[in-house]
């Protein structure tokens, strides 16, 4: 799914919100659709993943507040494991964490990102720091 004018306008967006329990999204103004969070609520729900929390699953904020869900230090993180950013608001799912310790990134799946192209939208295999982590999330035990 790609944004076409980078406005969160893709129809798809209202699903995502959904699944954080708005019902109606498409009532709601474009730039209040900060959809990061709500992506990865929706991709978890249709796993049938229990997210422990309902609207408030659409901000960041609130995934961070996690704490015990949080994975504990020396656990190692998994793909399906929700992560937090220090540099910006933003959350992506794990997709591949590699255990070396001498390798210093990681691939996500996010959604309401560029992953370094010019469109907005839900892009794979993401190359990230894993420095710029703030928290690992882990809903799936």
């Amino acid at each position: 799914m790609k944004e076409k004018n980078n406005r969160n306008e893709h129809p798809q967006i209202n699903e995502y919100m959904k699944a954080c329990g708005f019902k109606t999204p498409e009532k709601m103004l474009p730039q209040h659709k900060a959809w990061c969070a709500a992506f990865v609520t929706w991709v978890y729900k249709q796993c049938n993943i229990s997210v422990p929390v309902k609207s408030g699953a659409a901000a960041v904020m609130t995934w961070n507040a996690m704490s015990a869900q949080r994975i504990r230090p020396g656990e190692a993180v998994l793909p399906g494991d929700a992560v937090t950013y220090k540099q910006w608001s933003h959350i992506e799912l794990v997709r591949h964490w590699p255990l070396d310790p001498r390798i210093t990134y990681f691939f996500s799946t996010g959604g309401n990102t560029t992953a370094g192209a010019k469109q907005h939208g839900v892009y794979v295999n993401i190359q990230r720091s894993k420095s710029f982590v703030r928290n690992t999330i882990r809903l799936i035990r």
